[in-house]
């Protein structure tokens, strides 16, 4: 019985089995000194999860959502860059489903399971500095 889809746990490639994820990226270098990309993925799951309600299982959806990132790079010299980094989650049909298994961990997202799932976002501001 597959319990769900998989999450994340420690970030190896192992950790993405069962995921489809195509994406479509545009990068553009309006300066020497600054890039912008966008790039948008879809993310769905090979196999059916299941999941409980009512204490009976049941399939749910494999459409997990679609994202959309923004990244803009600033080089201020050969050796240092900033970077900042926003993404936005529209989830999919799995989020949606109604659902009592809904406990997770530190490092896998509890699902709300009442059929009313948010988006998410997330920001990042980053430094390179290469020698």
């Amino acid at each position: 019985l597959h319990s769900g889809v998989p999450r994340p746990g420690s970030l190896v490639s192992s950790d993405f089995e069962d995921l489809v994820m195509p994406w479509i990226g545009l990068q553009i270098d309006p300066h020497e000194k600054v890039s912008l990309e966008v790039t948008w993925y879809y993310l769905r799951s090979f196999a059916r999860p299941v999941g409980m309600l009512n204490s009976e299982a049941r399939y749910l959806s494999k459409e997990l959502g679609n994202e959309i990132d923004l990244t803009v790079d600033y080089k201020v010299n050969k050796n240092l860059t900033l970077s900042f980094l926003g993404g936005y989650f529209f989830p999919g049909g799995y989020y949606k489903e109604e659902r009592d298994d809904t406990s997770g961990s530190l490092l896998s997202p509890y699902v709300r399971g009442d059929g009313a799932a948010s988006c998410a976002y997330q920001m990042e501001l980053s430094m390179a500095l290469v020698f």
